[in-house]
């Protein structure tokens, strides 16, 4: 500025830049066969949903459905199939209105929960059904064979709809016509043999008519 006088001030203090980063709170482990749930924020406005994803260390990578809870916090979900056991990263980035780059990596390790069918990778949908069908979706760890039968509340067994193999490191996905059936709570029961190894998880679905 200037004086009076005419004379010139002219102050100049230093000033620290600092980029933004994501607060990341994650587990340390995640295991394959499992969703994965993420929380994260960073200090400030983006332009955008970021983008997240894991990844190997053979460079195979998931990515993430994020939503945006409230402002400038996030949730990140993905389900962990196909990676490779070992150290991995979780990485997300984003863009803030300035067009900078937030871009942030913290290391995750993978693992095998060590079940055959992890039960958190076994359900209906949708659920309940208003549709003519519902799917059944599943996980294995390794080749197994599957059966999945149906069941009223009362244990009266209505179908088997599935019984055949399937191979392992897979994620599966199977309709099933729900047209002869009312509007009523089911069962399932889906048992996935290898060996000696048996895994059985049974759940409720409802048909809507």
């Amino acid at each position: 500025g200037t004086d009076f006088s005419n004379n010139t001030i002219d102050t100049t203090i230093a000033i620290w830049i600092a980029l933004k980063e994501f607060i990341i709170i994650a587990p340390d482990t995640c295991f394959i066969g499992d969703s994965l749930l993420v929380e994260f924020s960073v200090n400030g406005l983006l332009d955008g949903i970021p983008d997240m994803w894991i990844r190997d260390n053979v460079g195979d990578s998931i990515q993430f459905l994020v939503v945006e809870d409230q402002t400038s916090h996030y949730t990140g979900r993905a389900f962990i199939y196909g990676l490779e056991e070992g150290i991995g990263d979780l990485r997300i980035s984003g863009t803030d209105f300035s067009n900078n780059t937030i871009d942030t990596t913290i290391a995750i390790w993978i693992a095998s929960k060590g079940s055959l069918m992890p039960e958190d990778s076994c359900f209906a949908f949708p659920n309940p059904t208003r549709k003519g069908y519902i799917k059944f979706m599943f996980y294995l760890n390794q080749k197994a064979h599957v059966i999945i039968e149906i069941f009223t509340l009362t244990g009266r067994r209505i179908k088997t709809f599935i019984d055949r193999d399937y191979e392992g490191g897979e994620i599966y996905e199977e309709s099933m016509s729900v047209s002869d059936m009312g509007s009523d709570i089911y069962i399932f029961r889906a048992t996935a043999t290898a060996g000696n190894e048996k895994e059985v998880t049974m759940k409720k679905f409802g048909v809507l008519r």
